[in-house]
């Protein structure tokens, strides 16, 4: 991490400066820089502003001033004295206060509702971290896969070199034809095309994980290779159960379905009786003006009054709203348990296609390593029946382009390997990262406060 904050500051002093990044340092800074796991931050922030209101509903107090200044004309057919046709001065300050003592369970259902969907709110923060984190750690493996096979490409060139000379060697003394010479000129000059290609395959890719990390300017890798961890990649079903258990987004899921079990008794809460504990004191200086906002309360210049008492409210009928606002929540309910279930089919099918990517990846890795020893036989025999004057020069180039093809196929599959273990634990943990002894922005659980 303290790699990312400095190289974070070396960007923003220095634009042209390239960023080295690990994967774990990019996947901080794009979960940092992503403006979607800013907004489900705020959303935290408005859930636990929500679970505050909730609580506060146990004891509503309020104080009130209100201060007039009224004409209020004599009276059209009647005689009258002061204050009418004055301008009169009104002023009332009233603190009220009331406390539930019994609500059908709708304050103490209101309050297990905020709470559980603050905690719905942390965990979809979760959820857009490690989408953030999986995408950077995609983009970053794109960009460090062309390195790689820019680097296999480089030994072909080297090995064709040698060729080169030993052939360039022969054909001074007499012992090969000069065609031999171009041929392996031309299989260079192949090599040189295709890591052109390549080169601009990742220039193109860079652009694309300098967009994702949210910066602009530009970055070069640094290679942090993924850790063998706890995750038994073999074992399918206990990979499944694992994920049915630890993925974000269905503990998410599971607590907007507790959240509403609990509107539901919020709902059925207008069944019961209200009982309500009430008080009202209040001062005013209007003797003459029940109408007016500043109230009545005698017949000096200031005065004031308590009021306290126990208030009682049970609606009987009320045309069915109450049934169906139940029922309405009752079928969400519905709505939100089949959700859940496709989502947890969504789950368990990424999971068993990472699992089947990983085997079908590590299988052809094997594979690949032994036609790799295979092609060494076969170049070996064809260098040694070449300098006899056995076969021609070009049947050589041809194992060694072999050769270069196979270990551009192991470069190839090694990094997609890499990437799929690092898929299969986002599938399964919802986490993305290089190590799990590493704590990155992507894993890391949303605290109260934290960004």
């Amino acid at each position: 991490m303290i790699a990312f904050v400095f190289a974070a500051a070396v960007a923003a002093s220095d634009p042209t400066v390239p960023t080295v990044l690990s994967m774990d340092d990019a996947i901080a800074l794009a979960v940092a820089n992503d403006p979607g796991v800013d907004r489900a931050a705020v959303q935290v922030d408005r859930a636990r502003l929500r679970t505050r209101r909730a609580n506060l509903d146990q004891l509503r107090a309020s104080v009130d001033v209100n201060a007039q200044a009224l004409y209020v004309s004599p009276n059209f057919f009647s005689a009258s004295t002061a204050p009418y046709g004055a301008l009169l001065p009104l002023g009332t300050m009233q603190g009220a206060f009331a406390a539930p003592l019994f609500s059908g369970w709708r304050i103490e259902s209101s309050i297990d509702e905020a709470a559980v969907l603050e905690q719905a709110a942390a965990a979809d923060v979760n959820v857009e971290r490690a989408a953030v984190a999986l995408a950077a750690a995609r983009a970053w493996w794109s960009v460090r896969r062309l390195s790689l096979l820019e680097d296999a490409l480089l030994a072909s060139d080297t090995r064709l070199q040698e060729s080169e000379r030993l052939v360039k060697a022969r054909v001074t003394a007499g012992l090969a034809a000069g065609l031999d010479e171009n041929r392996a000129a031309s299989r260079r000059v192949q090599l040189e095309v295709e890591r052109q290609g390549l080169q601009a395959q990742r220039r193109e890719a860079l652009v694309q994980l300098a967009l994702v990390l949210g910066v602009s300017s530009p970055v070069s890798l640094q290679d942090a290779a993924p850790t063998n961890d706890d995750l038994d990649e073999d074992d399918v079903e206990k990979a499944v159960t694992r994920a049915f258990d630890h993925r974000p987004q269905l503990r998410a899921t599971d607590l907007r379905t507790q959240a509403l079990s609990s509107e539901k008794r919020a709902a059925e809460s207008s069944y019961w009786p209200q009982v309500d504990a009430v008080g009202l004191l209040q001062l005013g200086n209007n003797p003459s003006l029940p109408g007016a906002d500043a109230r009545s309360v005698s017949g000096v210049l200031v005065d004031g009054n308590l009021q306290a008492g126990v208030v009682l409210k049970w609606n009987l009928f009320d045309t069915w709203a109450t049934t169906n606002a139940v029922e309405d929540v009752e079928h969400r309910l519905r709505i939100a348990e089949a959700e859940r279930r496709a989502l947890k089919n969504g789950v368990e099918n990424a999971v068993r296609l990472a699992a089947a990517r990983v085997v079908s990846l590590r299988e052809q890795r094997a594979v690949l390593a032994k036609a790799r020893a295979i092609l060494d036989d076969n170049l070996n025999n064809l260098e040694k029946a070449w300098q006899r004057g056995e076969v021609l020069f070009t049947e050589v180039l041809d194992a060694q382009v072999e050769v270069a093809g196979n270990d551009r196929q192991v470069v190839d599959v090694d990094a997609q390997l890499a990437l799929a273990r690092l898929e299969l634990r986002a599938s399964v943990d919802g986490v993305v990262s290089s190590s799990t002894s590493s704590t990155s922005s992507s894993s890391a659980t949303y605290e109260k406060g934290t960004p």
